[in-house]
């Protein structure tokens, strides 16, 4: 219909244990992300205060972003190493923990690792990314890399930051 096959949705969670609650988040989107507190709610990874809120994002919103970017590589002439790289960039920053740091392990099978071995990635078919568990889900909800989870919600909340006004 649209002649993509990268299209998915958005699923949020809506906490009725919190619905009652005053959330003074602002006028609009932008000043609400402007507030700290708001902006790691709205963190799609799971963070530590999420059911804090009245709404939050599935982790699998930042999936099939991910996947959906990964399929973008080959088109966009990104090598494997490359590719690493930036996925690093985008989800960590430059002063974070060199040993701290996102491997192809984290988001690909066997399978998809035999082929980045060989210098490709593989086609993901985002509907399916949406719907069934990946190596990224056992990695976002494995208790062992909270680690890096911090460091990625570390981020998320450092792009909204860059835009607040002060005093928020």
């Amino acid at each position: 219909m649209f002649h993509h096959n990268n299209l998915s949705k958005v699923e949020f969670t809506w906490s009725m244990n919190n619905s009652l609650n005053k959330w003074c988040v602002g006028d609009d989107v932008k000043s609400a992300l402007q507030k700290n507190w708001v902006a790691s709610l709205a963190c799609p990874v799971i963070g530590p205060n999420k059911n804090d809120g009245v709404v939050w994002p599935s982790s699998k919103t930042i999936e099939t972003t991910l996947y959906a970017a990964l399929n973008m590589f080959p088109t966009l002439n990104i090598t494997t190493h490359e590719g690493l790289e930036l996925l690093n960039n985008v989800f960590l920053t430059k002063s974070d923990d060199e040993s701290a740091k996102l491997t192809w392990n984290h988001f690909l099978d066997e399978h998809s690792l035999s082929l980045v071995d060989n210098g490709n990635l593989p086609i993901f078919d985002i509907s399916r990314v949406a719907m069934h568990a990946t190596p990224m889900t056992t990695f976002l909800n494995d208790q062992s890399n909270q680690h890096i989870h911090r460091l990625i919600i570390k981020k998320f909340l450092l792009i909204f930051n860059r835009f607040q006004v002060k005093g928020s």
